[in-house]
């Protein structure tokens, strides 16, 4: 195997706690934590395969990678590349979208349960010493909302979509999904769907 060079311009938007694979068959493997724009182009000069996460890579960048074989966007999106320069030069430029989909959903009900439960709110007025004060001992801060037998409304029903509208399920709550141009749901995705396909009124797929 011809070993080539893997440029990642900005690791360190990715965290600290990533456990990366082992790039080494593909050659040398330079990671740099972060990239300013005016430095773009040396940096990818002799790399064959290319990481991005936030780093725009414009059609100077590519034409200045003559080595330049594959870009990877280390995001669900990947309008920072220039897909039409890296097209001409037949240059794959491709996704991970799959990489947060539970780690959203998860992102979803933590402000859903601040929201209702309030959480924030009450600890810190149990911190002032409200509760303390209080003549009651069941002492609460706002009225909390129970999500049970509530309806979550979710607009785009791809794989994020999918996880919210499964763990709302899970807590008890009616989902009501819309797809604006509806299309077959990815192979992933069927198992996932089959579970409770009944809870819907009719299936998308």
């Amino acid at each position: 195997m011809n070993k080539g060079k893997l440029v990642f311009l900005d690791s360190g938007t990715i965290g600290s706690d990533i456990v990366w694979p082992d790039f080494s068959a593909l050659g040398e493997v330079v990671m740099y934590e972060t990239t300013r724009p005016e430095e773009i182009s040396d940096r990818v000069a002799d790399a064959e395969y290319l990481l991005t996460n936030k780093v725009v890579i414009r059609a100077e960048h590519i034409a200045a990678a003559k080595k330049l074989r594959y870009i990877g966007t280390i995001a669900t999106g990947y309008n920072q590349v220039d897909t039409d320069a890296a097209a001409a030069r037949d240059i794959p430029v491709c996704n991970v979208p799959d990489y947060s989909s539970q780690t959203v959903a998860q992102h979803v009900f933590t402000l859903l349960l601040c929201l209702t439960s309030q959480v924030c709110e009450l600890s810190a007025s149990v911190r002032r010493g409200d509760w303390s004060k209080s003549p009651h001992f069941s002492y609460w801060f706002r009225p909390i909302t129970e999500l049970h037998g509530k309806t979550m409304g979710i607009m785009g029903f791809g794989d994020i979509g999918a996880r919210v509208g499964y763990t709302a399920h899970a807590f008890g709550m009616r989902v009501l999904a819309y797809v604006p141009r509806p299309k077959p749901v990815p192979t992933t995705l069927r198992s996932l769907l089959s579970v409770w396909k009944s809870f819907f009124g009719r299936r998308m797929c």
